[in-house]
């Protein structure tokens, strides 16, 4: 027979005194995969949960505690195999409370013919009896209850687990020259704002990248191959064949990384901006009359228009780099901020601290710090320094106006919105 005791009592530190072999036990016993990710979540919360368990393990311990459902690293059948569990033990405990109101039943009719007998020995035990059968049966109400409780609530594990994941507004956004795009959770693309050449205007399909420059934009596909559309000056949105990790659209040229690591750029050439160096790049970014890109070891490389010494970049390792107009920005290894090249708005002077996320535009630039908090330094006509409130996960500077992701997928723009380009849909 069980010897039954309380999920909390004798436990070293206040742990419980859990079935030492509860796991091994169901193992042994050929339990199911579902039984032994319950069993393992009985041993992971049940300390604050203070349920009762059978010395022993296996399958029983596991029946103790149905509304495991939902517990860490369950899946979706295993919590219903946990609210199955869990309405078995209400039948179980419904049926002992029938069996217990009988017993009562019975043992008052016991005590109603030893009253009519008259033999006080006998009432004695009748009495006995009949106070027994009322605590099994208030016991056996308690267990209804417990286990009516643990059915509702394993049945709302259930729903959550068994919940699609929530989709994400956006997976991208990128702020261009008057218009915007962004990547929905579902991979499509999806633009605002200006749209006189077409640049508000994406392409169907899913992307895994997308850019957007000041009157034309660029995505890489799902199978790697590239997009772009909107206004083709110098060639600009006429990409070339083959495979590609990354993309970035400047003014009128546009830069990506291709499969083997390689540079290519197209477009407007006047200033060389789009003829890159040779080497591997792990990401590249197209300004307005400048590119940079990081090396495979995390150095930085800039070329096109140096005046103002927008691609005279810093030294070091840098895990992200963004081309403005006249300046850059980037993330060094360390998490702080470097920017360089004009600075007459105080576009590449950037906040100390560290960083998430950096993004150079016009005359301003923006980051989202460590904790989510976005920020932006720079010109802030049109409040385009100026960003709302929250946790955001990513950024992006465009001429006059800005826009991010927010930590629960949603997108927001601010700054200019004369063409709709700060309004995301």
């Amino acid at each position: 027979m069980r010897q039954w005791r309380r999920l909390g009592e004798g436990g070293a530190g206040g742990r419980p005194a859990l079935p030492p072999g509860a796991i091994d036990a169901t193992r042994r016993r050929g339990g199911t995969a579902a039984a032994l990710a319950l069993a393992a979540a009985l041993v992971a919360i049940a300390a604050p949960v203070g349920i009762a368990a059978p010395d022993g393990g296996g399958e029983a311990a596991v029946a103790a505690a149905p509304h495991l459902a939902g517990a860490a690293g369950m899946t979706c059948d295993e919590a219903k195999a946990a609210a199955d569990e869990a309405a078995r033990r209400l039948s179980e405990a419904k049926k002992k409370q029938k069996r217990a109101k009988r017993g009562l039943a019975g043992a008052k009719g016991a005590l109603k013919a030893a009253k009519r007998k008259g033999s006080e020995r006998a009432i004695a035990r009748a009495k006995a009896k009949v106070k027994k059968a009322k605590k099994k049966l208030g016991k056996a109400r308690r267990g209804v209850r417990a286990a009516e409780a643990a059915l509702r609530d394993a049945e709302q594990r259930v729903e959550e687990a068994c919940a699609p994941p929530p989709e994400e507004a956006y997976k991208a956004v990128s702020a261009g020259g008057r218009y915007s795009c962004g990547i929905r959770g579902d991979e499509t693309l999806a633009c605002w704002g200006y749209d006189e050449a077409g640049q508000a205007s994406p392409p169907t399909g899913t992307f895994k990248a997308v850019s957007a420059g000041a009157e034309h934009a660029c995505g890489v596909r799902g199978d790697g191959t590239l997009a772009c559309w909107g206004f083709s000056g110098s060639g600009a949105a006429t990409p070339p064949a083959g495979t590609f990790t990354a993309v970035s659209a400047g003014d009128y040229f546009s830069c990506g990384v291709r499969g083997d690591g390689t540079l290519d750029c197209w477009g407007w050439d006047t200033f060389g901006q789009s003829t890159p160096p040779a080497g591997t790049f792990t990401a590249v970014s197209a300004g307005g009359q400048h590119a940079c890109g990081i090396r495979g070891d995390g150095t930085l490389d800039c070329w096109g228009a140096d005046y103002a010494g927008q691609s005279s970049p810093p030294s070091g390792a840098f895990k992200a780099v963004d081309a403005g107009s006249v300046h850059a920005c980037g993330i060094r290894g360390d998490g702080s901020l470097a920017c360089w090249g004009e600075d007459n708005w105080g576009q590449s002077s950037p906040p100390a601290g560290t960083f998430t996320a950096v993004s150079a535009g016009a005359d301003f630039s923006c980051g989202v710090r460590g904790d989510g908090t976005p920020v932006c330094w720079g010109s802030d006509s049109d409040d385009k320094a100026t960003p709302p409130s929250g946790s955001f996960k990513a950024v992006s500077a465009g001429i006059n106006h800005a826009c991010g992701i927010r930590a629960d997928g949603a997108a927001d723009c601010w700054g200019s919105d004369g063409d709709g380009q700060a309004t995301p849909p």
